[in-house]
């Protein structure tokens, strides 16, 4: 008997399908027939990467320090030194031991001592540069 049951259960499924398709229905035209089966369509297929995105680079901020150091003046050069004192000496003394230069004759003024610029007599006027403009002498 078990078979008849069978039997009788693939007859009734094989009425339903034949009256599902026998049944009217509008038309589908979107369907075309055909059964894909999970197998790639015959056309080629064309693989494209996703777009490479490079990240920015981070920011950084530094801090200030915590403390700045005093503002400290340039140092102040040194003045100029003055030559050392010498004592007057006699007017015959001073001639005999004052050297003369291959340079020629020059000019005395004050603390400065300088060459002359164009030949002059001794005792004339004369003038040396100096940090702050010219010092009057004479020529010695």
């Amino acid at each position: 008997m078990t078979m008849t049951y069978r039997l009788a259960a693939a007859l009734l499924a094989a009425a339903g399908a034949l009256a599902a398709v026998a049944a009217p229905s509008p038309a589908r035209a979107w369907w075309r027939g055909g059964v894909f089966f999970g197998f790639p369509p015959v056309a080629p297929f064309y693989y494209y990467p996703p777009p490479v995105v490079y990240a920015p680079p981070p920011l950084l901020y530094a801090p200030p320090p915590a403390a700045y150091a005093p503002y400290a003046p340039p140092p102040l050069p040194a003045p100029p030194q003055a030559p050392p004192y010498a004592p007057q000496q006699s007017q015959q003394s001073q001639q005999s031991q004052q050297p003369q230069d291959a340079a020629g004759p020059a000019c005395h003024a004050g603390a400065y001592i300088c060459p002359l610029e164009a030949p002059a007599a001794p005792g004339a006027p004369c003038s040396c540069p100096t940090n702050t403009g010219r010092a009057a002498g004479r020529v010695g």
